[in-house]
């Protein structure tokens, strides 16, 4: 039995897919000392996942409301790293700059909020974290948790596609890649980045939330929503963030679009090269000609961006237990990905 199923049979052992909640961690500065702080506006909604699943879109969108207020730094992170005590992650891992750890400068955040009706954030890294739930629990007891869940197999897809094109992934199989995970860990590499199989473990990681706020400050949504309905979805979470639903917002841009990387960098060299060999080679070709033969040489040099069907249902058997903990803590049908 591979480790994947392995680890999630564990988890629905754990009380009917909920897993024990972790303990509160000590807080760098208590609820009550921050109260007396200038200041102390904080969020009072979080979108907390899930990565690779239009938070992006859905942050921009939401700021758009004039009654909302949604922080200009996105993934800040902050409730994930309390237990840190200010002290910052590495400064050479993905996207750490974005990050905030202190008190102090998470308030800088929402400094211009005044006047907002809702206050939020949105860092992906909350949805996996083991720590951020009881630490927003403790400090924003009635703050709303949203979650974009999207198919655990295209969002693990996703997120190798991005790896690749950002150097950050030397396997050239996304299923080695998905199933190297566990090996990865154990060699020391850090968690997060090369996460496939386990940041699609919705079931587990929605317990933890489930476990410590009321079921009706969680709203739970899959990113076929905001795909084919987005403004739709962005009204029914203006309604659920108590602010005026029908307040015209575009939510036509699409941000974050996923890139693919080439099958071959060397063909993709050639494609792009400004060699003079190659630029009087082009001379004598006709223009139209060059951009033609280029653009099919681009087009069949380039990863797929969705996987073949058959593979993906494959691999998607591999969550059929956790999204069954996703049915029965949202009362929706995520399950039906395993059909898909």
């Amino acid at each position: 039995m591979d480790v994947p199923t392995l680890r999630i049979q564990a988890i629905v052992a754990t009380g009917q897919g909920k897993p024990a909640v972790s303990p509160p961690i000590t807080p760098v500065m208590s609820s009550a000392a921050m109260a007396d702080l200038p200041n102390p506006r904080l969020p009072n909604f979080f979108i907390v996942g899930a990565q690779k699943s239009g938070t992006t879109s859905l942050h921009h969108y939401l700021g758009k409301h004039p009654d909302v207020f949604m922080s200009a730094v996105k993934e800040p992170h902050f409730f994930a790293h309390l237990g840190r005590m200010g002290e910052p992650l590495p400064s050479g891992l993905l996207f750490s700059a974005r990050l905030v750890y202190t008190w102090d400068d998470y308030r800088k955040l929402f400094e211009r909020s005044d006047g907002a009706v809702a206050v939020g954030e949105s860092s992906t890294g909350y949805l996996s974290s083991h720590q951020a739930p009881a630490a927003i629990r403790e400090h924003i007891p009635h703050a709303k948790i949203i979650a974009l869940l999207r198919h655990p197999i295209d969002r693990a897809y996703s997120n190798y596609l991005m790896n690749r094109v950002h150097g950050a992934e030397p396997l050239r199989s996304f299923e080695d890649a998905f199933a190297a995970e566990q090996g990865r860990r154990d060699a020391g590499w850090p968690a997060g980045k090369h996460d496939y199989f386990s940041l699609g473990l919705y079931g587990e990681a929605l317990s933890r939330y489930y476990a410590v706020f009321p079921a009706d400050q969680i709203r739970v949504f899959a990113y076929e929503e905001l795909r084919d309905d987005a403004k739709g979805l962005v009204e029914t979470v203006f309604a659920f963030l108590g602010v005026e639903p029908s307040q015209p917002v575009d939510a036509s841009e699409k941000l974050l679009v996923a890139q693919t990387p080439p099958r071959s960098q060397r063909i993709d060299r050639l494609i792009h090269s400004r060699s003079r060999a190659l630029s009087v080679a082009k001379s004598v070709v006709p223009g139209a000609v060059r951009r033609s033969v280029g653009a099919r040489l681009e087009a069949m040099n380039q990863t797929p961006a969705r996987l073949p069907e058959r593979q993906r249902r494959r691999m998607v058997a591999a969550y059929r237990d956790d999204l069954s903990v996703v049915d029965r803590l949202t009362g929706k049908n995520f399950s039906r990905w395993l059909e898909e």
